[in-house]
């Protein structure tokens, strides 16, 4: 008797070639060209080496924001579905949350010039751990015009060309 087969097609999805990570903030956005016929879950940590026992987060759609994250390196990989029918994972993407040090603006800074050098005093700041200085020869509005000084306390010298006019910005770090 003559024996037939019958061949299913197998069926294969494509893993994401595209996954991306864009920080905002606290948050993650993450991004892919998406297919409506798949849906997509996210698989991350905060290592290497995402698997699929890691975090997931299912049924998502690109792009996909990731949000109220703390201070870290988040790792991501994608996988789509269809049925019963799983992509393999996507490459690892990864991004970096950094949280920045809370900035208390201090009161009352007076400058004055005392032997060749600029004085600086300010009002402390209860809770400040430092105090980032900004001094620059002209007005600035983005302290990265300026040369940045730290100190542990609230005064400050400056060694200074007195024949010269100095701006400053004086701000508290506070503990975190």
């Amino acid at each position: 008797s003559a024996v037939s087969s019958l061949k299913t097609p197998s069926l294969s999805i494509d893993a994401v070639d595209d996954l991306q990570a864009l920080v905002s903030e606290d948050s993650i956005s993450l991004s892919w060209t998406s297919d409506d016929q798949f849906s997509y879950e996210l698989y991350w940590a905060t290592s290497a080496n995402i698997s699929l026992s890691s975090n997931k987060i299912s049924d998502i759609k690109s792009p996909y924001v990731h949000e109220s994250l703390t201070e870290n390196t988040y790792y991501y990989r994608l996988i789509a579905k269809q049925n019963q029918v799983t992509s393999p994972l996507s490459k690892e993407v990864s991004a970096v949350i950094t949280i920045p040090e809370p900035l208390t603006p201090v009161s009352n800074l007076v400058i004055s010039e005392s032997n060749g050098q600029l004085q600086l005093t300010w009002d402390p700041v209860s809770d400040a751990n430092t105090y980032k200085i900004y001094i620059a020869t002209n007005t600035f509005d983005d302290v990265s015009d300026a040369t940045e000084f730290n100190s542990n306390t609230s005064d400050y010298l400056y060694q200074a060309n007195i024949d010269a006019v100095y701006y400053a910005r004086v701000v508290a770090v506070k503990a975190s």
